[in-house]
């Protein structure tokens, strides 16, 4: 009877210590796919309003740069003649660019297009000096996040409480079990040429060693020691 009683409370003690670790895995799981969620929008938020608006102000200040280079002095030489009465280089009916628009009220194209930018309802990001950093941050939090998880899944698959785990680590174990096999096979197959080599020039030289292959074999020797 003693021994039904421990082997009940001991299926009970399995029973209860695979529902917290399946918690504790769900609960990282979670976690991590927050953290993503974090790193993304770090990645991708739009800037603050402020900035977005100090951005539109060195936008119109090289388009007015750039515009004067190329058009200022043709527009002094139209107007500057003492002797001619001058005209503007756009007629009643000429439309204007919006490049020639920042050129003749640059305040007021900087503070309309800010005001857009202050009106439209969006989520800005963090400002653009500290998105490295906040970048960095999240994604270590997310690398020690997915580290606990798959030590967590092996230690449970250990002791016998089957958890799969996350596609991208079984992926990533497959890719490098494959690549392991085939850096195994390449010094398998390395290693039989290098035999048969040296075979047919042991055979072709009565005994004696290839000293290619024999120098060739003291270098790796040399290389694995240091």
């Amino acid at each position: 009877m003693k021994i039904l009683e421990r082997l009940t409370g001991f299926a009970r003690q399995v029973e209860e210590a695979t529902r917290t670790i399946t918690g504790d895995i769900a609960q990282l799981r979670e976690a991590i796919t927050s953290k993503r969620t974090a790193v993304d929008r770090a990645r991708r938020a739009l800037l603050p309003p402020d900035e977005i608006a100090a951005r539109i102000a060195e936008l119109v200040a090289a388009y007015r740069a750039e515009w004067l280079k190329n058009n200022g002095r043709g527009l002094l030489t139209q107007l500057g003649k003492w002797d001619e009465r001058g005209r503007l280089p756009w007629g009643f009916r000429t439309p204007l660019t919006f490049q020639e628009l920042c050129v003749i009220a640059p305040d007021l194209v900087t503070e309309r297009l800010a005001n857009v930018a202050r009106t439209t309802e969006y989520q800005p990001g963090a400002p653009a000096s500290e998105r490295p950093k906040l970048i960095e941050q999240h994604e270590a939090e997310l690398a020690e996040l997915e580290r606990r998880e798959e030590e967590i899944v092996d230690a449970a698959t250990a002791a016998g409480v089957q958890i799969a785990h996350r596609v991208e680590v079984t992926e990533r174990r497959v890719h490098e079990a494959r690549q392991r096999e085939r850096a195994d096979a390449a010094v398998a197959e390395r290693q039989a040429r290098e035999a048969a080599i040296n075979q047919r020039h042991e055979a072709q030289a009565g005994g004696v060693r290839s000293p290619y292959l024999e120098s060739g074999r003291a270098a790796r020797s040399a290389l694995r020691s240091s």
